[in-house]
């Protein structure tokens, strides 16, 4: 079947610039946490899995500790962070060109391609020659072998996509080479059984390098490794993810989504569209994100879900870019919606806004941790809410993921077609495409209102579409050089405006936020309250101080007098409610039943 085509297409990182504002902030504080990382400690654990007489031994000022060296090693977990970083100093280098992030991406590359074995391997922790050999074998591994091989795998093609490394391409090559050796003498029933143990993309990553290699061993390899006792019960209508675990999950779908874009086969896409409406309607939480101790549990039960291990960071980083492939297919702004949902409250809200450190668990529920991820560490809190990592001694998964996120906060911000361009998120950003150069000045969302200024324009006239997001109560008030144009625009819907744009043009775009409420699915008394995109975490240590009214939240809540981001209760009460993602030492909890009036 011939590649399908999509409604839209993404707009290069080369061709977006990252302004002043919240996302730049916090884009800041992950390059300088990335950057202060030693290339001695991200290579001590490639050359004590294989030393070579040639490489001298790396000696770090102070070894990684947490879920990667030598006291943590039980899962193999060696080697994601690895490649995570890898990807993210290839998306700060495709978006800004940064020469010192360049400089280190290239440099590890270098000393990488001086362990990678003859066959294509490279050994880390547990995935060594005689793990690999025992997976192929049918003897199942008690390592993550496929999740580490994808991590590094798309590092190294993140660096070759947005960095340019025609040698990170290279070693993709032979590493997939080596794969595709390995799994063509296996029947499908040996080929399923290498899937038993999380996986990560690892089919999505060799769907892309087929992509770009153009090799059809690469291309068969990609789509045997495609879990199909995953897909094929989703394809036909089937709900069979209870007690599923949600990260394994979602990267099979996101292999599904590229076959689909590779083949044409409907079949993966009706498994992708069928999953993502699935968890969108009876899993996901107010949030936009889900997962329960990273499962997912009975669909419509989500109150028995709420506790302290909720909303893995790495699902929220693959729900989005499971919800940016339908995107682009379809063009319909409920996926914008959910992407800014999920983008503001799944991963804003992971990132501590100063130390850049990263949470494993969003809880929607305050209380002891079980199972604990950190519990190695000797501190962890016993109550609260949010914990963030510390940064030499936690490197779980999700610290991967957040680097990744926050590497290129655009990733979803800007689309095009023949027609023009498509603003789908808003973000203090310059975006280029064949038309016009145009600027967006926004502190959104802690502002509700964006202004596009078109910077150059080339006297062809194209149309720019403008989402115009589901929460709004209103209809879009929008302007064109001071004149009002689109009080009738409709919500939940995009903008848009074709004409001869012309340099200095200036469109307003007017986003009041209100307070509404999201009801749990299975419980009409249990509630979230959120401002426009964001939802508000209500501070307090034990839900039950706080009696949440029958009524719309405007009604009971007013804003502080010099933050209008901070909500209070009219009579005044000891809880403040706030945004999810501004939360960092506070106890909190995210929903809230529905007892009667505040006395």
């Amino acid at each position: 079947m011939p590649p399908t085509k999509n409604r839209l297409t993404g707009i290069s990182p080369g061709n977006l610039v990252l302004n002043d504002g919240p996302w730049k902030d916090r884009f800041r504080v992950n390059r300088d946490y990335l950057l202060s990382l030693e290339p001695a400690a991200y290579l001590e654990a490639f050359y004590k899995a294989c030393p070579i007489t040639e490489v001298p031994e790396p000696k770090p000022t102070v070894s990684w500790t947490g879920w990667v060296g030598a006291k943590h090693n039980w899962a193999g977990h060696d080697g994601e962070f690895h490649g995570h970083y890898l990807s993210a100093l290839a998306r700060i280098v495709g978006l800004t060109g940064d020469a010192e992030v360049r400089a280190r991406a290239d440099a590890l590359v270098d000393a990488l391609a001086r362990f990678q074995r003859p066959n294509g391997s490279i050994y880390i922790g547990y995935v060594n020659e005689n793990n690999i050999d025992n997976l192929f074998r049918g003897i199942e591994p008690r390592v993550i072998v496929f999740y580490t091989i994808h991590k590094l795998l798309m590092g190294w093609f993140e660096l070759y996509r947005y960095a340019g490394s025609d040698r990170a391409l290279d070693m993709c090559r032979r590493w997939a080479d080596d794969l595709a050796g390995r799994i063509r003498p296996l029947d499908d029933t040996a080929v399923e059984q290498l899937l038993t143990v999380e996986h990560g993309g690892i089919a999505e990553i060799l769907l892309d390098i087929a992509a770009v290699t153009q090799k059809q061993e690469h291309l068969d390899t990609g789509l045997r490794l495609l879990q199909k006792s995953v897909i094929d019960p989703l394809a036909h209508g089937e709900d069979r993810l209870t007690n599923v675990h949600a990260n394994t999950t979602i990267p099979i779908l996101q292999g599904a989504a590229r076959a689909y874009e590779l083949t044409g086969n409907e079949h993966y896409r009706r498994a992708v569209e069928f999953f993502w409406d699935l968890i969108d309607r009876t899993r996901n939480f107010a949030t936009g994100s889900s997962s329960s101790k990273e499962f997912w549990q009975a669909p419509n039960q989500l109150k028995e879900t709420l506790n302290p291990s909720t909303q893995e960071t790495c699902v929220s980083f693959n729900w989005l870019r499971l919800t940016e492939y339908l995107l682009r297919w379809t063009g319909e702004t409920r996926y914008g919606d959910a992407y800014e949902r999920c983008h503001i409250n799944g991963i804003l809200a992971a990132q501590h806004p100063r130390t850049g450190q990263f949470v494993y668990f969003m809880p929607m529920k305050p209380g002891p941790r079980d199972p604990n991820p950190d519990g190695y560490d000797p501190d962890p809190p016993e109550q609260g809410g949010k914990h963030f990592g510390r940064s030499l001694r936690c490197f779980w998964c999700c610290y991967g993921t957040g680097s990744q996120a926050f590497a290129n906060p655009l990733e979803g911000a800007y689309y095009q077609n023949d027609d023009g361009v498509w603003v789908n998120q808003f973000i203090a950003s310059k975006v280029s495409f064949k038309h016009a150069v145009l600027r967006q000045e926004t502190g959104f969302p802690f502002e509700d209102r964006t202004r596009i200024v078109v910077e150059q324009a080339g006297g062809d006239p194209f149309s720019l579409n403008i989402r115009v997001p589901g929460w709004r109560k209103e209809n879009a008030r929008i302007l064109l050089n001071g004149n009002p144009i689109g009080e009738n625009a409709s919500y939940f819907a995009w903008f848009t405006l074709h004409r001869i744009w012309k340099s200095g043009d200036v469109l307003d775009v007017d986003l009041p936020m209100s307070l509404s409420t999201k009801t749990i699915n299975n419980d009409p008394n249990c509630r979230a309250v959120v401002f426009g995109p964001h939802v508000l975490a209500g501070c307090v240590g034990d839900a039950a101080a706080f009696q949440m009214p029958d009524g719309e939240p405007a009604e009971w809540l007013e804003s502080e007098r010099n933050n209008p981001l901070v909500f209070v209760p009219k009579p005044e009460s000891p809880i403040r409610f706030i945004p999810l993602c501004n939360v960092t030492n506070e106890e909190y909890h995210v929903y809230f039943d529905v007892t009667g009036k505040n006395q």
